[in-house]
């Protein structure tokens, strides 16, 4: 995936997801340093759409409850072993609409957790170490914004 369609998938899903849960613009989108997120042109994509970007410090920890989804999702589509890339895209969709809301909503649940454990500094000196200000900053505006 290169710069362009990471812009048209956002411009495909994330606007209308925005506009179809009426989260109105007090909310902040996240997305890590990957090249295709910090590119001008995406830069400039988000800027024209007024649109709110946490910033996200390089080799900081990954704390994006998305992740703890994919890994989820990759798990289960392995274990249907698909053939082609047909198969695959059919898998991936069946075993998407499988993972229920209530898991999601227990990741977002402990990452709050999380995001207030760091803003305090009450994490152990070994899992502080690799967090830079910027992220206890961050994880401080997340707990902040999400209530």
């Amino acid at each position: 995936m290169d710069g362009a369609m990471y812009r048209e998938i956002l411009a495909n899903n994330l606007l209308p997801s925005v506009r179809a849960l009426k989260m109105g613009r007090d909310w902040v989108f996240q997305h890590d340093n990957d090249p295709k997120h910090t590119a001008r042109a995406t830069k400039e994509w988000l800027r024209k759409k007024h649109l709110k970007v946490l910033e996200w410090p390089s080799q900081s920890p990954d704390l994006n409850p998305i992740e703890n989804i994919w890994r989820e999702l990759k798990v289960r589509i392995a274990q249907r072993q698909p053939r082609n890339l047909k198969d695959l895209e059919k898998v991936c969709m069946e075993e998407w609409a499988k993972i229920p809301a209530a898991v999601c909503a227990n990741l977002v649940k402990t990452y709050r957790k999380l995001y207030a454990q760091l803003a305090e500094g009450q994490q152990d000196r070994q899992d502080t170490s690799c967090v830079s200000s910027q992220t206890r900053v961050n994880a401080y505006a997340l707990t902040t914004l999400s209530g």
